[in-house]
């Protein structure tokens, strides 16, 4: 969800164009570069820059994304829809849910409406891990500071671990001495697998105040939805999703222009009087009432509400007719900033911030379906998505920007600007109690595996509850304060 990831830049028009950025000095580099080419595809041939069309991000899918819990934003596939955050569309190479371009979002150079063939992975023990660096300040702790950490019974924990590893080794040591030790462990053993996180990890507190001069995390939640569909349209499964059309263009910038490796235009090829020219993708209003996607149908199912929070998403399940499961994951996006119909509903006057939730909205809906092409019209973003590879295993969730599958109550999407993809954390925040019920304090060790567009600046994280629809009531009403400790390993260069 192929929901990472990301998140002070806004979409601009440059040119005419929109443009994913995260930062203004940034933003104004890359508009000096567009301007100057007037968008045309020639000056980004000469720069040595790929132009893809058709491709999903290099993500595993993420969820990607949230992305998000539709109440608060998500990753991806969009931002959650949560209110409290603006949308942001800024996307991370390193994948995203669109949660939009994110990522999260994502494996580009695989084949789009097929299920992709994992490729065969190139471990070197010779060489040093690089995770880049984080724009954030640390703080050095000692577990023994970490309130709730002996609390935590790590169920699962170590089988995150271990699907975080099919990452981290490819990217060299210490990850490949890490986790070739941690296969000696006993996951039920949670003495074991917490003195392994204590041997061979430092924990640092994030002490980069955010925007508004925070410290605290805010912790909302996504989830994967699962919605009954088909392959095919049949009088039940009506509302298609799609994957990414043959004439949406992604201009990569990063092989001439290192410091924009992060940052994707995305539009369609136009013949005019000057020349081909990159122009503004259609938008989701576009693509619906023009049937401008007919042919790129990758599902079918029942609901455009449920389609459209699948989108939100990033990734979901679709239970078909026989019986069998499709996995769908994050592939691309049209371009087209993310926009909160949550936000909207209470700009609006229709909602209260309080109301503003998945659950909130879906209730609208029900009341006003005469509005909800209205509704839904409000964001322009479309996701597209690509089929996965089946599983049998239960536990696995859908693909985060890391690349590998998400572990309910074990993965979060964090902004990888402030703390790199495959790290661990150690959370403390609260859950959402049961209907009735008071939130439940926990502290929990995660990791990061995901991004999301609304998971912006250093103080932001997005819990991923798992699949189906108690996981989404529950991410629905996941937004608490928290913090968020990075497990930084020993012996790793330069972080």
């Amino acid at each position: 969800m192929s929901h990472i990831v990301l998140r002070s830049s806004l979409y601009r028009s440059l040119t005419g164009f929109r443009c994913i950025t995260r930062s203004r000095p940034v933003l104004l580099w890359l508009g000096v570069l567009v301007f100057a080419s007037g968008c045309s595809l020639t000056p980004v041939e000469q720069a040595a820059a790929p132009i893809v069309g058709g491709e999903g991000r290099a993500t595993a899918g993420s969820i990607a994304r949230p992305v998000q819990a539709e109440p608060m934003q998500a990753a991806p596939g969009q931002a959650s829809e949560s209110v409290s955050q603006p949308p942001a569309a800024s996307e991370p190479n390193q994948a995203a849910t669109d949660k939009p371009d994110i990522g999260p979002r994502m494996d580009e150079g695989r084949p789009i409406g097929g299920v992709a063939e994992p490729a065969r992975p190139v471990i070197d023990p010779n060489r040093q891990a690089s995770l880049g660096r984080s724009i954030g300040q640390f703080q050095t702790l000692r577990f023994e500071q970490l309130m709730g950490w002996q609390d935590d019974p790590l169920d699962a924990a170590l089988l995150a671990w271990r699907r975080n590893c099919e990452a981290m080794v490819l990217k060299g040591q210490p990850f490949i001495r890490l986790c070739e030790e941690s296969e000696g462990i006993d996951a039920q053993d949670s003495n074991a697998v917490r003195g392994f996180f204590e041997r061979h990890f430092e924990p640092r507190r994030l002490v980069t105040a955010g925007p508004s001069g925070r410290n605290q995390n805010t912790i909302t939640g996504y989830y994967e939805p699962v919605l009954k569909g088909s392959r095919t349209a049949t009088d039940v499964y009506r509302v298609p999703l799609y994957k990414t059309p043959a004439d949406l263009v992604t201009v990569k910038l990063e092989r001439q222009y290192p410091a924009l490796q992060s940052y994707r235009l995305r539009g369609r090829l136009v013949q005019t009087e000057n020349g081909s020219e990159i122009q503004p993708y259609p938008s989701r209003a576009e693509l619906d009432t023009q049937g401008l996607l007919k042919g790129r149908e990758i599902a079918w199912v029942t609901d455009p509400v449920e389609a459209f929070f699948l989108q939100i998403q990033g990734s979901g399940k679709i239970e078909l007719e026989d019986g069998s499961y499709m996995r769908l994951g994050y592939a691309n996006q049209n371009g087209h900033p993310y926009v909160s119909i949550g936000r909207w509903l209470v700009n609006q006057g229709e909602l209260t911030l309080a109301q503003a939730s998945m659950q909130g909205i879906q209730a609208w809906l029900a009341r006003n379906p005469h509005r909800q092409n209205e509704l839904l019209h409000q964001n322009p973003s479309m996701v597209f998505f690509r089929e996965l590879p089946p599983t049998n295993d239960p536990t696995e969730g859908p693909l985060g920007s890391l690349g590998v599958p998400l572990t309910a109550n074990r993965s979060v999407a964090v902004d990888p600007r402030y703390v790199a993809l495959g790290l661990p954390l150690v959370l403390t925040t609260r859950l959402p109690g049961e209907a009735g019920q008071r939130p439940q304090a926990i502290t929990r060790l995660v990791f990061a595996q995901d991004t999301g567009s609304a998971i912006q600046g250093p103080h932001r994280g997005d819990f991923f509850f798992g699949s189906g629809p108690e996981a989404g009531q529950r991410a629905g009403r996941m937004k608490y304060d928290g913090e968020m400790v990075v497990l930084i390993p020993k012996g790793l260069q330069g972080y």
